[in-house]
């Protein structure tokens, strides 16, 4: 099924929307509703998946995932896509063949993929601000674009990281090998430059679903080699159809950035170049760490973590909590939870999205409706984190 159609299956109405940057990049962006909501002056709430992952992150949980969970509550919820992943793959000049395209690294998501995003869906809805939830990466570009950009602010409500990364100097697992290896380097001299880990065609997504039913567990330890392991392992039919979608590609270029990043000891900084062109982009031989200082200290955040994050490690996120600390900050951290069970466990609709929802509704303001009479049903939530 089409990502619409498993949003539709839910009961939920699902439509498709394309966002061009101001670089030319043609962005798809998911837009969900509640058939239950009748009013036109809902509430908005965007969630931006992390690195080699899509929208379908989203909602991989099922009847009880975030953005289900948002619409419940009467939230008009909007899923985008990074460049370079499956469902963007398109620019108004080039076609993603061309080795141009793939010249891209997370500072562009930052610069450009978030920022048009934001301008577009307040545009669409005519609301002056919105609530985003990012996890991983997602996390990454709205630390950057607030570092660079402090007056992006005032287009949020409240900003949600799910597993913040931003310094690494404390990953671990096969990211940190592939790093430490300079394999990133190797890539780029062999001639590999455009997509890495790309969505694979309906062939091999065939093959692969049918090598999760019969082998659920090597996709596992994959998984747990790559980002860490889930508290409760896959069961074999979601496998099947996770690997129809994920993973969802980025560039190599966007690799090498992490690679950067992780052997420079944590620095959150912008792209290395190398120091000629450094100095032709940056007016310095190094690449400019992002001044986090920045963020105004009026934005309502809650960064929700893992104890046992293999990505998103507990010391770096004890650093970022210390450069944040006179920020409006909220945090929990979830013991036992990896990086990926933020977003997949079986008990994240309990452990991360409720209190998500919960902060949420609470910086959200109330947005007057074009008629009286229209009224918004929603479902209420179990049990208030914020009360106990």
């Amino acid at each position: 099924m089409t990502f619409p159609q498993i949003v539709e299956s839910y009961g939920y109405v699902c439509t498709t929307h394309s966002v061009t940057t101001r670089d030319g990049y043609i962005l798809t962006v998911f837009r969900i509703r509640s058939k239950s909501v009748i009013t036109n002056s809902q509430p908005v709430a965007l969630l931006w998946h992390g690195l080699l992952d899509s929208a379908y992150t989203w909602i991989y949980s099922g009847a009880q995932a975030l953005p289900f969970s948002l619409c419940n509550q009467g939230y008009d919820v909007w899923l985008a896509n990074n460049r370079g992943t499956s469902f963007s793959l398109r620019h108004a000049f080039m076609p993603s063949s061309h080795v141009d395209f793939w010249k891209f690294t997370w500072d562009d998501f930052a610069r450009f993929d978030l920022p048009d995003v934001v301008n577009f869906i307040k545009k669409e809805t005519d609301t002056t601000s919105i609530s985003y939830v990012g996890h991983s990466e997602g996390t990454t570009q709205m630390f950057a674009c607030l570092s660079e950009n402090p007056e992006f602010a005032s287009n949020l409500n409240c900003f949600i990281g799910l597993g913040p990364a931003v310094f690494t100097s404390h990953v671990r697992g096969v990211m940190r090998l592939l790093a430490a290896l300079r394999v990133d380097k190797i890539v780029w001299k062999l001639g590999f430059r455009r997509s890495f880990m790309p969505s694979p065609n309906a062939l091999v997504r065939s093959v692969l679903s049918l090598w999760c039913t019969l082998f659920p567990w090597t996709v596992d330890d994959v998984l747990a080699l790559l980002c860490g392991r889930l508290d409760t392992p896959m069961d074999p039919n979601s496998m099947s159809d996770w690997v129809k979608h994920e993973p969802s590609g980025t560039s190599v270029l966007n690799m090498i950035h992490w690679a950067q990043m992780i052997r420079s000891q944590g620095r959150f900084s912008k792209f290395d170049f190398g120091v000629l062109e450094n100095l032709r982009r940056y007016g310095q031989r190094t690449p400019p760490e992002y001044p986090l200082a920045n963020i105004p200290k009026n934005l309502p955040m809650f960064l929700i973590s893992g104890q046992t994050d293999t990505l998103a490690d507990h010391k770096d996120v004890l650093r970022l909590l210390a450069e944040l600390q006179d920020c409006k900050l909220t945090t929990i951290e979830v013991s036992d939870f990896d990086h990926t069970d933020l977003v997949w466990s079986q008990d994240a609709p309990t452990k991360v999205f409720s209190p998500a929802l919960e902060f949420v509704k609470k910086h959200t303001p109330i947005r007057p409706s074009l008629n009286k009479n229209q009224v918004v049903q929603v479902e209420p939530l179990a049990q208030s984190w914020m009360e106990t």
